[in-house]
C-alpha cells in the first residue's frame, strides 16, 4: 500500500513539475493577425489586430511613420514578444495610400519574416472602424478576397504580386477596394504609385 502511495504522489509531483513553463509558453496574446493603416489628425496610426479569445477585436494602436517604424515601436513600447509572420492582411486607408503604400509593400518585402502571401488590400475609414468593432469583419473579407482572386487574374492581392506591380507597372495596377458605405463590398480600383 505505501508503495502505491509513494507512486501516486510521485505521478503527481512530476506531472506539477512537468507542465508548461513560461519560456516555452506561447503567448496567443502577442500573435498580431491583420493590420491597419489609418490617418487621424494628420498622424498615421499602425492598428495591430492580435489573436484573442475575446468578442470584440483586440487592437494596438502605434503612431509611427512608416511600417517598420510601426514594427519596431510595437516590440520595444508595447509588445515586447509579439509575433508578426502571422499577419494575413494590411489593410491602407484609400486617403493615404501614396504615402504609404509603396514604402511599406517594399519594407514587407525585404523582410522573411513576413508572409509573401499577406493580402493587401485598400479600404474606407468605415472599413477600419468596423475592423475595431466587430471580430468577424476580417473573416468576412478575406473571403470575398479569395472570391475575387478566382474571378481575375488582373487584380494585385498579395504582398508579392503587389510588390511586383509597384516595380513593373508605371502606368498603374489594380487593387481590391472595401467599401462599408451599406455593408462590406469589395471592388476593384486602378491606382497608380
Amino acid at each position: 500500500m505505501l508503495k502505491k502511495l509513494m507512486a501516486v504522489f510521485f505521478c503527481l509531483a512530476l506531472f506539477m513539475l512537468s507542465g508548461c513553463s513560461e519560456s516555452r509558453r506561447i503567448d496567443t496574446a502577442a500573435l498580431a493577425e491583420d493590420v491597419t493603416v489609418d490617418s487621424i489628425n494628420g498622424q498615421t496610426i499602425y492598428s495591430f489586430y492580435l489573436l484573442s479569445s475575446d468578442e470584440a477585436p483586440w487592437a494596438i494602436d502605434i503612431p509611427a511613420d512608416s511600417f517598420e517604424q510601426a514594427c519596431e515601436l510595437a516590440r520595444q513600447k508595447y509588445i515586447p514578444n509579439i509575433s508578426l509572420p502571422k499577419i494575413k492582411m494590411l489593410m491602407i486607408n484609400s486617403n493615404i495610400y501614396k504615402q504609404t503604400m509603396r514604402r511599406d509593400i517594399e519594407y514587407i518585402s525585404t523582410q522573411s519574416a513576413f508572409s509573401p502571401i499577406m493580402n493587401v488590400t485598400l479600404c474606407d475609414s468605415g472599413t477600419i472602424k468596423a475592423m475595431k468593432e466587430d471580430k468577424r469583419v476580417p473573416e468576412i473579407i478575406e473571403n470575398e478576397l479569395r472570391l475575387i482572386k478566382e474571378d481575375t487574374d488582373r487584380i494585385s492581392t498579395n504582398c508579392v504580386s503587389v510588390f511586383n506591380s509597384i516595380v513593373n507597372d508605371k502606368d498603374g495596377f489594380a487593387v481590391s477596394y472595401i467599401s462599408s458605405d451599406t455593408e462590406l463590398k469589395i471592388d476593384t480600383i486602378n491606382i497608380i504609385i
